[in-house]
């Protein structure tokens, strides 16, 4: 059977580009849609024939789409910063929370958007980690 699981929107995406140009005071552009489309739906939210998420869990898919965010580039600016708060927000979303040092997930990020070359981190590190450093939100009991 299938996961439930809540999965970012291309506009949703686009929105926190915008909070992070707004917030960074850059001017907000896509240069594609398309792209942006592609790592979402054939990226991290990629499904087999069963309707199950090829990457696994959320933990793992969270990996693929901080992952595929980070590499596809499609915006101006904001890029690796949108890949971070969109992927602290499907987190969010699916009920689970991150812990980590301060710094890890910048250089977790800056490892695999490198510009030149192979990344030091490919999509199953950057799975590895979100497994590692990700948390059940606690429940509020009344």
């Amino acid at each position: 059977m299938p996961q439930s699981v809540r999965e970012l929107t291309v506009d949703e995406v686009i929105q926190i580009n915008r909070q992070v140009c707004a917030l960074y005071n850059q001017s907000y552009q896509l240069l594609d849609r398309s792209k942006l489309e592609s790592a979402l739906r054939s990226g991290a939210f990629y499904r087999d024939v069963n309707g199950r998420y090829i990457h696994g869990g959320v933990l793992r898919i969270a990996g693929a789409l901080c992952y595929k965010i980070a590499q596809s580039q499609v915006f101006m600016d904001g890029n690796k910063r949108t890949a971070a708060i969109s992927t602290k927000e499907f987190l969010a979303m699916n009920g689970f929370e991150l812990r980590y040092p301060k710094g890890a997930l910048v250089d977790l990020i800056l490892d695999f958007a490198e510009p030149q070359g192979a990344p030091a981190c490919d999509i199953d590190g950057a799975k590895n980690w979100f497994e590692v450093h990700s948390f059940l939100k606690p429940q509020m009991r009344l």
